[in-house]
């Protein structure tokens, strides 16, 4: 078996009563929103797209437990029979297209939206990164009580001669015209166009089947998707053709002309500090330490300085720290069980398991908050430690995923994100 896709009846917003513009009505992914940017994109619209995927009210932090996703299908209900969203007549595979910036250098990402048959094998799709419980409870109660696919994971497939790619990019040419929307953001501009042509459908299918799938985005939500189908299957009601057979999948092909891949930050909090003197002796076993400027925290964030140099920001300073050359993370970590020399050389893995250590930090859930943004690590608080790290090759990632191994949490992120509520599935007529 192998991966198998297939064109759907998307749900999306009237596009005759809102137009083509939808910047004012999708959001970013949800696990990526915090409070402000939430009440910022209900200011926006009543109809904002946040509401179905971040359902709680205003004065309920984001993080807090929410349980009761009821008010969610309601919604969708509700919008539909006043005609916000309306279902495609045709099956279509839907196409994405972001440009953006990366420093003074405009990119573009081509990939396109689908529904994927939930694999019975392993290594058909492959997760790069570990996952906590809390978030799959959550979503797992979010997909049970509202039966839709509200938002895409984002899965990468090896492209190496750009066969896909080239496919992908000639589909533009088979979009109708008044099926073709756009969004602005701060970051990039989003196109989005359906194609049903049945041929062209066809050939995607036969490109993509015989690909491994790597997970760039949405580990928690593919691991939920999977339990709720083993769940169903347990019941004596379970349909072979049913909705949660199915995840919605965004495929971007992989390759560096079509993706940016940038470190994620550590904030740790509840830190510790003792000053300057403990912090450079702790580290000093392996490590050389010079203090750094906020340029050089810029740079090793962009790989400038190679592999294996840090920057630690405390309230009152800054440093760069670089692991001696006569330190091999494979010697240093070898009694690290089950996993390969290539992990054990990932900038991410010599983070948590030689530096992290080293400085005392307790890596428990809620001890290291995920920065995507340098300015927040630069102004971390008193009690706080900001860690910056260079970033990760496709290359890498997809390397020890077809190993089978897992980076800690959060080592990559895929820049930009798309918008979520350009289409999503919704199983209820």
């Amino acid at each position: 078996m192998g991966l198998e896709i297939r064109s759907f009846r998307a749900l999306h917003y009237n596009l005759d009563r809102f137009g083509k513009d939808l910047s004012n009505l999708t959001c970013p992914p949800y696990d990526v929103i915090d409070d402000k940017e939430r009440e910022e994109l209900l200011s926006v619209s009543d109809y904002n797209y946040v509401r179905m995927v971040l359902s709680k009210s205003l004065d309920e932090s984001i993080k807090s437990e929410q349980r009761d996703y009821s008010g969610v299908r309601f919604l969708i209900d509700e919008w539909k029979r006043d005609g916000i969203f309306v279902r495609d007549e045709q099956d279509s595979v839907y196409l994405y297209r972001q440009t953006y910036k990366v420093g003074d250098q405009e990119r573009q990402r081509y990939g396109f939206i689908a529904l994927l048959r939930l694999p019975e094998e392993e290594g058909v799709v492959l997760p790069h990164e570990n996952t906590h419980r809390g978030p799959k409870e959550d979503r797992f109660d979010l997909l049970a009580q509202v039966s839709a696919i509200l938002e895409p994971v984002f899965f990468l497939l090896p492209d190496e001669d750009g066969g896909l790619l080239n496919h992908i990019k000639s589909g533009w040419n088979l979009t109708p015209e008044e099926w073709q929307v756009y969004i602005r953001d701060e970051i990039s501009k989003h196109h989005c166009g359906a194609v049903s042509d049945e041929g062209w459908i066809s050939h995607l299918r036969q490109l993509v089947f015989a690909k491994k799938a790597l997970i760039a985005d949405g580990h928690h939500r593919f691991e939920v998707a999977l339990s709720y189908r083993d769940y169903m299957r347990a019941r004596p009601d379970y349909d072979e053709a049913a909705w949660y057979n199915y995840i919605m999948v965004f495929f971007a092909p992989m390759r560096s002309d079509n993706l940016t891949v940038l470190p994620i930050y550590r904030r740790i909090v509840d830190w510790k500090f003792q000053g300057e003197d403990k912090l450079l002796e702790a580290v000093d076993r392996f490590f050389d330490t010079l203090v750094a400027s906020r340029e050089d925290l810029r740079r090793i964030s962009r790989g400038e300085f190679g592999d294996y140099t840090f920057g630690l920001v405390t309230r009152s300073d800054s440093f760069r720290l670089s692991l001696r050359k006569d330190i091999d993370p494979v010697e240093v970590l070898g009694e690290l069980a089950g996993v390969s020399d290539d992990y054990k050389r990932l900038n991410v893995v010599v983070l948590h398991y030689i530096l992290l250590p080293l400085l005392g930090v307790n890596q428990e859930e809620g001890s290291i908050v995920y920065e995507k943004s340098l300015d927040e690590i630069l102004s971390v608080e008193e009690d706080q430690l900001g860690i910056v790290l260079p970033p990760i090759s496709v290359e890498q990632i997809y390397e020890i995923a077809l190993k089978g191994e897992r980076m800690p949490q959060k080592s990559t992120y895929f820049y930009p994100k798309i918008r979520s509520g350009v289409v999503f599935f919704d199983f209820l007529d």
